[in-house]
């Protein structure tokens, strides 16, 4: 690990490991690209932004204890996707290099890394515009912590790239409640939320997020989905996890036939080149073998006019 650097950018001070240098370049860059996109929808950073990068999840944990806190409520599933915590105007981020370690081959799992530095400005920027939403109120109050998790989710994009997860968690034998508890919010907060987007739109979805609080999450639900009894509500939950993962599987159908089809694409690439290798080892021999009887053949041309001469010349004598 290399030293602690400080830089600024247009928007953030930036804080990170000096090996990181150029990594942490393309990640502000992104970062300011979604705050520009959030503020058009009405939530702000906090005055002075900071972001911290973190080489590690150790590292993070070392400077946010609300951070482990909140790892150690979460069931074993959403764990990997918890890789930021926003608190009052900094936020704390694991490097997308160390993200991206162990998603080979996993298509959900690297795009939901991909995207998760932004859903950690979007906690940021509802903490600020929400303080009872802020991750370290929301920990606190553990019933809301699928919502302040949820919609960062939500507002990024997150959501139906947590569809295996989603689905992982659904074969459980363990009942999953709508609100989720804390232990799931990681997981199926965000599939709420997204709930609310796809019925009510995004502008509705931030009034809600910035309005005060009622008194319990099922009031919120209530408000966020009205004319919807609880069980109502319920089945349209279900339906949309079901959904998810009829896209995933969509997904993976396609992503599969690209690999079986790239691999395919390699393999005669392969035997094309062994092929034309295999044509020229033939006319390279074919080459030096011609070369090797035009040296015969000028060889014996040489000696038979050798010879010649030596005639003549005993002819002359």
């Amino acid at each position: 690990m290399g030293t602690w650097t400080e830089s600024t950018s247009n928007l953030f001070r930036v804080r990170f490991d000096d090996d990181s240098r150029t990594e942490v370049e393309e990640l502000v860059h992104v970062l300011e690209t979604v705050a520009a996109r959030l503020e058009a929808h009405g939530l702000v950073l906090p005055p002075h932004p900071t972001v911290v990068v973190h080489p590690t999840a150790f590292s993070l944990a070392l400077a946010q204890p609300a951070y482990v806190a909140a790892l150690a409520l979460t069931e074993t599933h959403g764990r990997k996707y918890m890789a930021s915590w926003a608190s009052g105007s900094t936020l704390h981020l694991i490097a997308p290099d160390r993200l991206a370690r162990g998603t080979e081959g996993h298509i959900s799992l690297r795009d939901a890394m991909d995207r998760a530095p932004a859903a950690g400005l979007a906690h940021l920027a509802i903490g600020h515009a929400n303080p009872a939403l802020s991750l370290q109120k929301a920990l606190r109050r553990r019933d809301w912590f699928w919502l302040a998790w949820g919609a960062g989710q939500t507002l990024v994009g997150q959501v139906p790239m947590l569809a295996s997860v989603i689905a992982l968690r659904r074969k459980e034998r363990r009942a999953i409640h709508l609100p989720p508890p804390m232990r799931d919010a990681v997981v199926m907060g965000g599939s709420l939320v997204e709930l609310v987007l796809r019925d009510r739109g995004l502008t509705a979805l931030v009034h809600l997020l910035r309005d005060p609080l009622p008194p319990s999450a099922d009031g919120w639900i209530g408000r966020a989905l009205p004319g919807l009894g609880s069980t109502e509500r319920d089945v349209r939950w279900r339906m949309l996890l079901d959904d998810l993962d009829r896209a995933r599987a969509v997904v993976l159908q396609e992503a599969t036939a690209k690999a079986a089809a790239e691999a395919e694409a390699r393999r005669a690439e392969e035997q094309r080149m062994a092929q034309a290798m295999a044509e020229v080892r033939a006319a390279q021999e074919e080459a030096q073998r011609a070369a090797e009887e035009a040296e015969l053949d000028a060889a014996a041309e040489r000696a038979a006019a050798r010879s010649a001469r030596r005639r003549r010349e005993r002819g002359g004598d």
